[in-house]
């Protein structure tokens, strides 16, 4: 029982779900990025690092909850900016749970200012769970690692290819038709609620040796038509000199 116990233990650890790899963010290299009098914004996730936020251009960073309250506040005069920070969840900000059909879109928005000076704000706010959908056809027996879902705000997705023995793939196209201007690249945050997506393949034809069917194709390189040559010559002489020999015996 211990040993059924021992594997049941592995077997859950085995097959869990694995959570999403976390990022890092360097400070230093998003206010580089932006200059002077310039900011961005981009999607984090719970679990993502901002490193580098002690150094000498960052002045402070502002965390917002949905309701636009300010959590915490973190700046340069007080000391209290860490070295690094971790992006927290909706729930460990707020201590609340997210309703059901939402979801959390954490945003991090980086700014800078005239005179360099950088700021950093992260904006929690809750928004309708509703994913889009990725249908692919044509994919027979090849492994897809491709997205079957993907959320509107996410950046563009790139897609990659897919293999097939005796196949060549062609790539990926909105069309069953295959027409040139429907083939993609990636998945757009602006494409349908359900996307349908088409693998192109291009069957390999197998090379033939033409040795194995004409062993008289290259007599120059081939040393066993040399041979046959040699024995047919021989046949043909033979049968040759056998007739004169007939016919010389008749005509004594």
């Amino acid at each position: 029982m211990k040993k059924f116990g021992l594997l049941i233990v592995i077997g859950i650890i085995l097959f869990m779900p694995k959570g999403v790899e976390a990022k890092e963010y360097s400070m230093y290299d998003e206010f580089v990025s932006v200059g002077n009098n310039n900011s961005h914004d981009f999607i984090v996730k719970p679990g993502d690092v901002l490193s580098n936020m002690n150094f000498y251009l960052f002045s402070g960073m502002l965390i917002y909850d949905p309701t636009n309250s300010l959590k915490e506040s973190y700046d340069r005069d007080n000391n209290n900016i860490p070295e690094i920070y971790t992006i927290k969840s909706y729930e460990e900000l707020t201590g609340l749970t997210v309703p059901d059909g939402k979801r959390a879109l954490i945003t991090l928005h980086v700014a800078t200012s005239c005179a360099g000076n950088g700021w950093v704000s992260i904006n929690y706010k809750l928004v309708d769970d509703n994913p889009k959908e990725v249908v692919y056809y044509n994919t027979y027996d090849a492994e897809n690692n491709n997205p079957t879902s993907y959320y509107e705000e996410e950046t563009d997705i790139l897609l990659t290819d897919i293999s097939r023995d005796g196949y060549k793939f062609l790539g990926w196209y909105t069309s069953p038709t295959f027409e040139e201007n429907t083939r993609v690249t990636m998945i757009s945050k602006d494409d349908p609620d359900v996307l349908e997506l088409y693998a192109k393949w291009e069957k390999i034809e197998e090379v033939v040796d033409s040795n194995e069917d004409n062993i008289f194709t290259n007599p120059e390189t081939d040393s066993t038509s040399y041979i046959l040559i040699g024995i047919l010559s021989i046949a043909i002489l033979g049968t040759v000199l056998t007739i004169v020999y007939r016919i010389k015996k008749a005509g004594e």
